[in-house]
C-alpha cells in the first residue's frame, strides 16, 4: 500500500502504473480462485448470503465485485489480516474508473500549468506559478465587521460560495491556481475530499450538469486519452469524494436570463439529492440586481482583493526576474517610482494590470508608463503585434500575402471582438478567413490559407483555442478592442455610447421599477411633485470606460454629454460610478470631476443613512478628492456610527494609504465598549499595516474571558495571520481551557494542528476520544484528523458509530443519526468497517425509520446492489411511514430500480400526502423513465392545496413539456386566478411553451 495514502482511502490514482486494471483484475481473481480451495462455488455464495450469479460474474471476470460483496467473500473464505488489504487494494486498481481518473488528473494538472493566461507576450510567458502570488478575499458584505483571508481559505470551508472581483482582478488565475493545487495530492497518492474541475460558465446553460461537465472538460483538456462519459462526472471521483466544480466567467454569459438558468441549476443541484456530491465556487464580476440570491441566501460572497502595497514590489519583482532585465531590484524600484507619478498607483494592484504594465516598462524603460486603463491596454496590444511581426511569418506563404494579412489581421480581430460583445456566434476562424479572403493568393488552397491565417491568430496573444473555436483570452481584451473598432466610424461610436448611457428612470416612491429594483437612489430629488425623475449608470463599468478611452482618442465628442448628464442627475449611483471611472484612469472632463466632487462632498455632509455617507466618502476619496478622506475620518469617531460603518471607514482609510487610517483603527481595536468581532477584524488590520500593537491586542483579546469563545479563537486565528509568534501557544491554551465550549477547543486544536504544531493534532485525539464531549464536537474533531491525514481519524469514527450509551428519548434519534453518520464517514474514509455497520443499522428494527433509510442510502455510494435491496424492503415495511417510505422509493428510484415505480405512485396520489412529497415522487418517476409518469402528473393538479406554491405548480407542465405531453400548455391555461405565475415566473412559463415546439427525439 502506499505509505503517504490517507488512512483507510482507497487511493485509486497511485495504481495508473505497474499492471494497469487489468492485471489487477486478474490477480484478484487468481487469489479469490485460491482461498475457494476446492470448495463447491454455490456452497460459498451461500455462506457468504450473495446470489450464485454474483460468485459467477466476479470468477468470471464480467465484474468487479463492490466492497461488501468482497467483504462478505472474504468472511466465507475467511481471508483476514494483510490478505484481506491485499484484496481491497487488488479491487481498487481493478476499477476501469480509477483509470479514467488518473488520466483525468494528468490532464487537467498539465492544463493548469500550461494553458495560456491573459496580458502576458506570446512565446516568453512564465509559468503561472512563477509570478502568481496569493490573493486574500474579504466577505462581501462588509457589515458583519469580519476581516480578509487567505483565498485559499475558501477551499477548506466546504460550503458553495461566490468569488467576486473586477476586471482583471484575478479570477481565472485563482481557479486555475486551485485546479493545479487540487490535483497535485491525487497524483501523489494523499487523496482528499475533492477532486477540482474547471468550467466556464456558458458550458452549463444549454445541458445537464453532468452532461455540460464532461463535455466541456472533453473540449478543453488535450491530454485525455478517452473521451470522459457524463456519467464519470455523475458520480463520486473517490469513494467519498466529491467534485470541486470551479464556474468560471459567470459575467462573461451576457443574456441575464442564461445566466439565471446557470445559477438556478446549481442552486438546484446544491440542495437536491447530489448535495454531498458537487460543490461549486463561482467566479463572477460583481451582477445586476439580486442574481446571486438565486444560489441561496445562505451562500457566502468574497472580494477578491486587489495586491496590498507590501504586495506589489514582489509580484514587480517576479515579473522581472521572469522576463530577464539586467538588474530586477533596481528595475522594481524605478516602476514603483513611475507609477506614483501616473493615475495608475491604485489600477496597478490589480494582477492583469501588474502583469501588462510590468511587460510594458521591462520592453521600454525610460518611457512614461501609460496614463490610464485604456492606454495601458492599447500600448500592450501595440507590444503584441511588434512582438508577433518580430517572430517573422507563421506559415510558408508568398511573402507579400502574408504580410499584408498581418498588417490587416489587428483590425480584423477588433472587428470581430465588437460583433461578439454584439452577440455574434459565428466561428472566428471562419470571420477572420472571409474578411481576409481578398488576400489570398490564387496558388495557395484553402485549408493553407485557414492554417496560416489560425497560427497567426493565435500568435496575436489575443486568441486562444477553444472548443474547435478561437476565444478572446480575456474578457477586457475583447472590451478594449470592440470600443476602438466602434469609435473607427464616428457616427456608430457615438450610438454606442449613447447605448450605453441611455437609461432613464422615472419612480414614484413605494412602487417597484422592476422584480430587481431597490427604490429610488439616495440622492436623487424629485423634479415634480411625487416623481423622481433620474439616468441609472450604465450597466458594465469596464466596457464603458474603454469606450470613453476610445472615443477621447478617437476625438469623438456628444453634442449632450451622457457624462455631464449622469452628474447632475445620477444620484449617488452616477456619481460613484463616475469616480470608479476615475479610478481606473479613465479620461473625464474637468467639470464632469468637479460636478460629482461637489455632490459627493455635499451628499457626505448630510443627515443621510451612514452607509449612504460611507460610499460618498469613498468615492470622493476615488476621485482623488482631499475631502473624502477627512469625511471617513470623521466617520471613524462619530458616535452615531455602528462598530461595522465605523470599521469600514478605518479600513478604507487604509486602503487609500491615509496615514490616519493605522491609528483610527488601533483606537477602535481597544474600545472594550465595541463589538467583540469588530474589534479582532480592526486590531488585525493594524497588525497588518506593520503597527506590532494590532498583534498585541490581538493576544489580550484572545486571552479575554470576558469576551465570547468563539471570538477569543478567532483572535488567536487572526494572530497566526498575521504572524505573530505567540499564536501557537495561545491556540494551545485555548484548545485545553475547560471553561471554553468544546466546539471552539476543537477550533482552536484544529488551527494548531494546520499550523504544523504537533500539540493540535495531539489535542484533537483526545477530544475525539473522549466519552464527555458532545457528538458534535468529537465528529469535528475526526474531521479535523481527516484533514491532517491522520491515521487515528478513522478510529474516532468507529468509535462514535458503535459506542452505546444511556440516552433520554428526546435525543435517542438524534444519537442513533450521528451514529449512522460516522459510520457514513468511515465509508467516505475507504475503512472496511463503514459497509457492514450501514447495513446493521439499517436492518436494525430498533433504530428510528428515518436513519434507517439514511443508513440504507448512505450504503450505496459503495455497493449499489445491498444498498437497492435494503431500500426496497424498506419501501414494503409496514412499520415505517409514508414519508419514509416515500424517501426509501425515491432514492431506490435514483438507483435505476424499477421496483420503486409501484410505490412513487400508490404514495403519491394517496390522500394526505404533502404537496412536496407528490412532486419528489413524480420526479423520479420521470427520471426512472416510467410509463406511467406522465399520467401521474396530470392527476396531481387537483390534489394540491390551495395555498400551494407556484414553483410546485409549474414543475407540473415542465416536467410534462419535458416529456412531450400536450397536456402541458392546458394545465398552464387553466391555472386558477390567483395561482397563475406573476411577472418573475411568467419567463419560466414562456420557456415550457417553446419547450413543447421543439421536435422530441425520433419525431423528426
Amino acid at each position: 500500500m502506499n505509505q503517504n495514502a490517507r488512512p483507510g482511502r482507497e487511493v485509486g490514482v497511485e495504481a495508473v502504473g505497474g499492471t494497469g486494471p487489468a492485471g489487477a483484475h486478474r490477480e484478484l481473481i487468481a487469489r479469490i480462485r485460491s482461498a475457494l480451495a476446492g470448495r463447491r462455488q454455490s456452497e460459498v455464495a451461500r455462506d457468504a448470503g450473495i446470489q450464485p450469479s454474483t460468485l459467477s460474474n466476479v470468477l468470471n471476470a464480467k465484474a468487479v465485485p463492490t466492497l461488501t460483496t468482497l467483504d462478505l467473500l472474504a468472511r466465507a473464505l475467511d481471508v483476514t489480516g494483510p490478505d484481506l488489504v491485499e484484496l481491497h487494494r487488488l479491487r481498487a486498481r481493478a476499477d476501469a474508473r480509477t483509470r479514467r481518473i488518473g488520466d483525468y488528473l494528468t490532464a487537467a494538472r498539465d492544463a493548469a500549468r500550461e494553458h495560456p493566461y491573459a496580458g502576458v507576450l506570446p512565446g516568453i510567458a512564465p509559468p503561472l506559478a512563477a509570478v502568481y502570488l496569493n490573493q486574500r478575499v474579504h466577505p462581501w458584505e462588509r457589515a458583519s465587521g469580519a476581516g480578509s483571508l487567505p483565498a485559499d481559505d475558501l477551499l477548506a470551508g466546504g460550503r458553495t460560495c461566490v468569488v467576486l472581483a473586477g476586471p482583471g482582478g484575478g479570477k481565472s488565475s485563482l481557479l486555475r491556481t486551485w485546479l493545479h493545487r487540487g490535483t497535485e495530492p491525487w497524483l501523489e497518492g494523499r487523496g482528499g475530499v475533492q477532486v477540482p474541475v474547471l468550467v466556464p460558465a456558458a458550458a452549463l446553460v444549454d445541458a445537464p450538469l453532468a452532461d455540460a461537465v464532461a463535455a466541456a472538460v472533453n473540449r478543453d483538456l488535450d491530454g485525455l486519452v478517452e473521451r470522459l462519459p457524463p456519467a464519470f462526472f455523475a458520480t463520486e471521483p473517490q469513494r467519498g469524494a466529491g467534485w470541486l466544480v470551479l464556474v468560471d466567467g459567470l459575467d462573461e454569459v451576457t443574456d441575464g436570463a442564461a445566466r439565471r438558468k446557470v445559477l438556478r441549476r446549481l442552486a438546484d443541484t446544491s440542495r437536491g439529492t447530489h448535495t454531498g456530491l458537487y460543490r461549486f465556487i463561482v467566479a463572477t464580476r460583481p451582477l445586476p440586481g439580486p442574481e446571486l440570491d438565486l444560489l441561496g441566501a445562505d451562500v457566502p460572497r468574497y472580494e477578491l482583493q486587489p495586491f496590498g502595497r507590501d504586495d506589489l514590489p514582489l509580484v514587480a519583482a517576479s515579473w522581472f526576474r521572469c522576463l530577464e532585465v539586467p538588474d530586477p531590484e533596481d528595475t522594481t524600484r524605478r516602476f514603483l517610482r513611475a507609477l506614483d507619478r501616473t493615475r495608475l498607483a491604485a489600477l496597478a494592484h490589480v494582477p492583469l494590470m501588474t502583469a501588462m504594465l510590468c511587460q510594458l516598462h521591462a520592453a521600454a524603460p525610460e518611457q512614461p508608463l501609460p496614463a490610464g486603463r485604456g492606454q495601458v491596454y492599447r500600448d500592450f496590444i501595440e507590444l503584441l503585434h511588434r512582438h508577433q511581426r518580430r517572430a517573422g511569418s507563421p506559415h510558408t506563404l508568398p511573402l507579400a500575402a502574408a504580410e499584408d494579412a498581418l498588417d490587416r489581421l489587428p483590425g480584423l480581430i477588433a472587428h470581430l471582438a465588437a460583433e461578439r460583445l454584439a452577440g455574434s456566434t459565428t466561428p472566428a476562424l471562419d470571420f477572420l478567413c472571409s474578411g481576409l479572403e481578398a488576400l489570398r493568393p490564387p496558388r495557395v488552397p484553402e485549408h493553407d490559407w485557414r492554417a496560416f491565417l489560425e497560427t497567426a491568430a493565435r500568435r496575436s496573444g489575443l486568441l486562444v483555442p477553444r472548443g474547435g473555436d478561437l476565444v478572446f483570452l480575456h474578457q477586457t481584451l475583447l472590451e478594449h478592442l470592440a470600443a476602438r473598432h466602434l469609435v473607427r466610424d464616428p457616427k456608430e461610436g457615438a450610438r454606442a455610447i449613447r447605448r450605453a448611457f441611455h437609461r432613464r428612470r422615472r419612480h414614484a416612491p413605494g412602487i417597484p421599477l422592476s422584480p430587481y429594483a431597490t427604490g429610488t437612489p439616495p440622492g436623487i430629488r424629485p423634479r415634480v411633485w411625487f416623481l423622481f425623475r433620474y439616468w441609472q449608470p450604465p450597466s458594465d463599468l469596464s466596457s464603458t470606460g474603454f469606450l470613453l478611452d476610445a472615443a477621447h482618442e478617437a476625438g469623438l465628442t456628444l453634442r449632450r454629454s451622457p457624462l455631464r448628464r449622469l452628474a447632475r442627475r445620477g444620484g449617488l449611483p452616477g456619481w460613484e460610478f463616475i469616480a470608479s471611472l476615475a479610478a481606473m484612469g479613465t479620461w473625464l472632463p474637468d467639470d464632469v470631476v468637479a460636478t460629482v466632487a461637489e455632490s459627493l462632498h455635499a451628499y457626505g455632509l448630510r443627515k443621510a443613512h451612514t452607509r449612504s455617507r460611507e460610499e460618498a466618502a469613498e468615492a470622493l476619496t476615488r476621485l482623488g478628492d482631499p475631502r473624502g478622506p477627512d469625511q471617513l475620518h470623521a466617520l471613524t469617531a462619530r458616535s452615531d456610527s455602528s462598530d461595522s460603518a465605523r470599521l469600514r471607514a478605518g479600513a478604507a482609510l487604509v486602503e487609500h494609504g491615509d496615514p490616519r487610517g493605522p491609528a483610527a483603527l488601533l483606537a477602535f481595536s481597544r474600545d472594550a465598549d465595541a463589538s467583540g468581532h469588530v474589534r479582532i477584524a480592526a486590531a488585525a488590520l493594524t497588525s497588518r499595516t506593520g503597527d506590532p500593537r494590532g498583534a498585541d491586542v490581538l493576544r489580550a483579546l484572545a486571552l479575554d474571558p470576558e469576551i465570547a469563545d468563539h471570538e477569543r479563537v478567532e483572535a488567536a486565528a487572526q494572530s497566526a495571520g498575521v504572524g505573530d509568534p505567540r499564536a501557537a501557544d495561545l491556540l494551545h491554551t485555548l484548545s485545553a481551557d475547560t471553561t471554553v465550549g468544546v466546539l471552539f477547543r476543537v477550533k482552536a486544536a484544529d488551527l494548531l494542528a494546520s499550523s504544523g504544531d504537533p500539540r493540535g493534532a495531539e489535542r484533537l485525539r483526545v477530544l475525539g476520544h473522549s466519552r464527555n464531549v458532545a457528538v458534535s464536537a468529537r465528529s469535528a474533531a475526526g474531521e479535523a484528523l481527516v484533514r491532517l491525514a491522520e491515521p487515528e481519524a478513522a478510529e474516532v469514527f468507529h468509535r462514535l458509530a458503535t459506542e452505546r450509551g444511556e440516552l433520554p428519548n428526546d435525543v435517542l434519534h438524534h444519537a442513533q443519526s450521528s451514529r449512522i453518520e460516522a459510520a457514513r464517514r468511515l465509508v467516505t474514509l475507504g475503512d472496511p468497517r463503514g459497509p457492514g455497520l450501514l447495513l446493521a443499522f439499517s436492518r436494525a428494527p430498533e433504530v428510528g425509520c428515518f436513519p434507517r433509510v439514511r443508513a440504507a442510502i448512505s450504503l450505496a455510494a459503495v455497493d449499489k446492489p445491498a444498498a437497492a435491496e435494503q431500500l426496497h424492503a424498506l419501501t414494503r415495511s409496514v412499520d415505517l411511514p409514508d414519508e419514509a417510505r416515500l424517501d426509501a422509493a425515491v432514492h431506490l428510484a435514483g438507483l435505476g430500480d424499477r421496483r420503486a415505480s409501484p410505490v412513487l405512485h400508490r404514495l403519491a396520489l394517496r390522500p394526505g400526502t404533502a404537496d412536496h412529497s407528490r412532486m419528489q415522487a413524480a420526479r423520479a418517476l420521470v427520471a426512472l423513465g416510467d410509463p406511467g409518469a406522465a399520467g401521474l402528473l396530470r392527476a396531481l393538479p387537483p390534489l394540491f392545496r390551495p395555498s400551494v406554491h407556484s414553483d410546485l405548480l409549474l414543475d407540473v407542465p415542465r416536467l410534462l413539456a419535458e416529456l412531450g405531453d400536450s397536456h402541458a400548455a392546458e394545465l398552464l391555461t387553466k391555472l386558477a386566478p390567483d395561482q397563475r405565475p406573476g411577472a418573475y415566473d411568467r419567463a419560466e412559463a414562456r420557456r415550457i411553451l417553446t419547450l413543447l415546439q421543439e421536435p422530441r427525439p425520433g419525431t423528426g
